[in-house]
């Protein structure tokens, strides 16, 4: 199986994702964490034309893609070949809704997606952008200088996280709970999915 772990930052996807896999292997299940973007010349390529990325958003769209083509070639497909569940922290979800905030066509996102393999769960770790950037900032992590530009596009992100997850496409977990109980209520939604049939 596939399981995508997915939401804005600051709600705790790595330590859920982190965690749901030990969970998993708890259960005597082969399971993996993998992540997005990898480290791979896309990703490096987009950082060192950040400024440009931000006047043209297609080039970040193009590059996560590209980064995601590799992802899915030498990691997810690979690994479900030989039966293992793969839990990715990030997937094709966050390109349209972060992507989407920064002005582009959401069906034009979702057509750029369209050629990645389907998860077999979406999970959205649904939080407040209020209690989101309070995580953030107890990490250590962000500028309290651009924190009003943070909350606005966390905001649109999440905008578009809510849409997805109304039209059925991701599952919502609500995150502002307790780690333990976010991690209990994705492993039951996993397992359930893992005893639904498969079609042919």
């Amino acid at each position: 199986m596939l399981i995508a772990i997915e939401g804005i930052d600051g709600a705790g996807k790595t330590s859920v994702a982190r965690a749901l896999v030990r969970k998993l292997r708890e259960r005597g299940l082969e399971a993996i964490y993998t992540r997005e973007p990898l480290a791979t010349p896309f990703i490096n390529g987009l950082e060192r034309f950040s400024s440009i990325a931000r006047e043209a958003p297609e080039l970040a769209a193009f590059a996560m893609c590209a980064d995601r083509v590799v992802h899915v070639k030498r990691v997810i497909e690979p690994m479900l070949r030989r039966g293992i569940v793969v839990v990715t922290d990030r997937y094709f979800y966050s390109t349209i809704a972060y992507q989407g905030a920064m002005g582009l066509e959401i069906d034009w996102l979702r057509e750029l997606c369209r050629v990645f393999p389907k998860p077999d769960l979406a999970i959205y770790l649904r939080i407040s952008v209020d209690e989101a950037l309070r995580r953030i900032g107890a990490r250590g992590c962000g500028r309290l200088s651009s924190l009003f530009e943070k909350r606005s596009f966390l905001e649109r992100v999440s905008r578009i996280f809510d849409e997805l997850a109304n039209s059925g496409e991701l599952v919502v977990v609500d995150a502002s709970k307790p780690l333990e109980k976010v991690v209990s209520e994705c492993l039951s939604l996993t397992l359930s999915t893992a005893r639904k049939p498969r079609l042919p």
